[in-house]
């Protein structure tokens, strides 16, 4: 299963400003380790950066073109998303892991949006100022399957959707 997960303001769809997330939601990272515990992840260079080192009990699989991460068994760079999916597909078998996620950012996220199965998406109530931006996308192609309150100082939401 090919999914995504994001965290995106609800109305101008900022994710980034200036390389970074432009809030701090605790319960958005415990949320994002349990979706993605065990299961392949796929990110841009700027992404993967902005994190800064490997994720424990994940495979990260970094698109750049100017870069070259490694580390055995769960850091691997690609130059092009079609060698990002062949090896996703790989490691998920050897991994035996469930989903597939991307991770952002903005450019890779526009490249597969119409190609996911699965929607994580962090609805954020927050009218922020950014550079980098989650697209639109037809909700319906998708089907609500879940939505959970967010706790914290700044208002969200967690929505899960599912392709129709």
């Amino acid at each position: 299963m090919l999914s995504l997960i994001v965290a995106c303001s609800k109305g101008k769809r900022v994710i980034g400003k200036d390389g970074k997330i432009p809030w701090d939601l605790p319960d958005d990272r415990k949320n994002f380790k349990k979706i993605t515990m065990g299961n392949i992840l796929i990110m841009g260079r700027k992404t993967y950066e902005s994190i800064g080192h490997p994720l424990e009990g994940r495979v990260i699989i970094v698109l750049s073109n100017t870069k070259n991460f490694l580390e055995e068994g769960s850091l691997y760079t690609v130059r092009n998303l079609d060698a990002a999916f062949k090896l996703a597909e790989q490691m998920q078998k050897q991994e035996h892991a469930n989903e597939i996620i991307i991770c952002g950012g903005q450019s890779i996220y526009e490249d597969t949006i119409d190609k996911v199965d699965k929607i994580y998406l962090a609805e954020v109530e927050s009218d922020v100022e950014g550079d980098t931006f989650f697209p639109e996308f037809n909700r319906d192609n998708f089907v609500l399957l879940g939505i959970d309150p967010g706790e914290g100082e700044i208002p969200h939401k967690f929505l899960t959707f599912g392709r129709c």
